[in-house]
This record gives C-alpha cells, structure tokens and sequence, in this order.
C-alpha cells in the first residue's frame, strides 16, 4: 500500500528562530516544510519543483509580510499568477488593516498575524485541505477570462493557456504553464483548475 504524500508548505521567513520553530510545529503535524529566507530563495525553490519531470506540487505558500531582501507582496502576486487555486497564506508581524489589505490586494487567501493566537498548524491544513478537496479559495484573484496570457516575472518568460470548462462549469481539460528562461528545453507543468474558475 502505497503511502500518503505530505502537503508541502513552502515557507518564506527571514528570522531564522521563527523559521525553525514554524518548521517544526507544522512538521509534527505532518507537513512537509521547505524553509526559504529570501524572496529569491522562495522563488528559485518554486520554479526548481516546477521544473521536475515528475508532477510536484506546492501544497501552500506561507509567506512573512516583511523580509529585508525583496517584496514578498509581489512575490505574492507573481505565485498567485501561476498557482490561481493555490492557499497563500501571509503570516506577518504587519498587523495594520493597510498591512493586510496589501497582502490580500495582492493574491494571499490569509492573512495571520504574529504571534498566532490559534493552532497555526490545524489554519495551515485546514486551508490545504479546503483546496484540495473543495477547490479553488482564492476565486477573487484568479483569471476568469478564457485567453491565454504571457508576462515575465524575473527573467523568467511565463505562457499561459488556459484550462477549459463545461457550460456546467465543471473541468473539461487541465491549463497549462510554460517556464521558459532562454533556455533551449522550454520546460511545462500542468496546473489544476477546479470549479469552473479559468
């Protein structure tokens, strides 16, 4: 019998103490938890997994709101370009209404303050959860119109197609996003639409 994969949860966050106490709590509740420091990082892991002949997925985003190299609100923005269903989720020290209307303006599903006063591992896999099973929670940002798009995000060359969709509105055939970075072997993953959203 073949076992269960872990949801993974990429982690964005600067303070190397929060990282790892964040890490462990979400680790012993059974998620698998890659650790970034810098926007950079968090990017640069997100394409390597996109890019792996075997279909890999980011189960959620966990991004610090304020980390001194880079805009992880734009981080935000260019993940929820590729990922429309996916949980991004901020879990940020900025508790101002303008701090948290930033991160939501630009894509997130959540937004947690610092400290949490709830169990941060139970929020994380209820928001997996909700995605995997009931579909897209981010309906507000995702592109409904049925046109391809193109648009670069560092360097990086991104195509579009999108997904299609019965009159019903249920998934009649996968979108699909093309990472191509100048380079000769233009590399494709699949990306799920769920619930009619394109």
């Amino acid at each position: 019998m073949e076992t269960p994969q872990k949801p993974t949860v990429l982690f964005l966050e600067d303070d190397a103490d929060t990282r790892e106490l964040v890490k462990f709590t979400l680790e012993a509740a059974g998620m698998k938890v890659i650790s970034a420091e810098t926007v950079s990082e968090a990017w640069n892991i997100a394409l390597e997994i996109w890019r792996k002949p075997v279909f890999q997925e980011i189960d959620l985003f966990l991004l610090d709101g304020l980390v001194p190299h880079g805009d992880s609100l734009k981080l935000c923005a260019d993940l929820r370009r590729i990922e429309p269903d996916k949980p991004i989720v901020f879990y940020s020290g900025l508790a101002y209404k303008a701090d948290i209307m930033k991160g939501l303006e630009a894509g997130a599903t959540a937004y947690l303050t610092k400290p949490y006063s709830g169990d941060l591992a139970e929020e994380i896999l209820r928001y997996i959860y909700t995605a995997t099973h009931i579909g897209s929670i981010a309906p507000l940002f995702v592109k409904k119109e049925n046109a391809a798009e193109n648009f670069t995000v560092d360097n990086a060359q991104i195509s579009e197609s999108p997904g299609r969709v019965d009159q019903a509105g249920n998934l009649e055939q996968f979108g699909r996003v093309s990472i191509d970075e100048s380079s000769p072997a233009r590399q494709s993953r699949r990306v799920r639409r769920t619930g009619g959203i394109i």
